[in-house]
């Protein structure tokens, strides 16, 4: 057990110097952390379910485990942050930065991504459905094996992405940047996504177009 499980969940931490602290399985359900310092801070298997995580340090933090389901994480700094297999259903991640972080088979169902900067990202495997990524940074990411089912992709930008063997269900790519990303079949991604305004002559397809 880690040496903050015991920790309120009813304490603000709001704006507290916690880098490289330890809350690993801690209950922080609804908890205050916005601003605060959680940079290098382990969160593996905490519950952090509804807690306020607004433009927190969370850069190099271990998220893995972790239930961030409700949580708000507007303006968040997730720079090379671990979240593998990372709960972060209903989450609201408008504007985050998630540069560089790891996100494999984490749960991102209904999530809130508008804004947020994804840019080598690693999301292999994850479940991203019913979510908004409008306008959303997702430059050499890599979503191989990926599930994205009604996910909004609106204006966002693509560049280099690698979406091999992502399964692309009713997904509104409407004037996203695609330039040398990478799909696996142009006629199956033509029926399962919006596709007005993309220009796919420099985007990578295994077979089609």
């Amino acid at each position: 057990m880690g040496m903050e499980t015991m920790v309120s969940s009813t304490k603000s931490l709001h704006g507290q110097d916690l880098h490289r602290r330890n809350f690993y399985e801690a209950n922080l359900c609804d908890a205050d952390l916005s601003h605060a310092d959680l940079s290098r801070a382990d969160l593996s298997r905490a519950d952090l379910t509804r807690a306020d995580l607004s433009r927190a340090d969370l850069t190099h933090a271990k998220l893995t485990d972790v239930d961030l389901a409700h949580a708000k994480l507007v303006h968040a700094d997730l720079t090379d942050a671990n979240l593998s297999d990372a709960n972060l259903t209903h989450a609201d991640l408008t504007h985050a930065d998630l540069t560089d972080a790891n996100l494999p088979r984490a749960d991102l169902i209904r999530v809130n991504l508008t804004d947020a900067n994804l840019t080598d990202a690693n999301l292999t495997q994850a479940k991203v459905i019913h979510a908004n990524l409008t306008r959303a940074k997702l430059i050499h990411a890599r979503l191989t094996r990926a599930k994205l089912i009604q996910v909004v992709l609106a204006d966002a930008e693509l560049t280099d992405a690698n979406l091999n063997q992502a399964t692309v269900i009713d997904v509104d790519l409407t004037n996203a940047t695609v330039h040398g990303a990478y799909f696996d079949n142009y006629d199956e991604l033509a029926k399962g996504a919006t596709l007005n305004g993309v220009d796919f002559e420099h985007a990578r397809f295994s077979s089609g177009k």
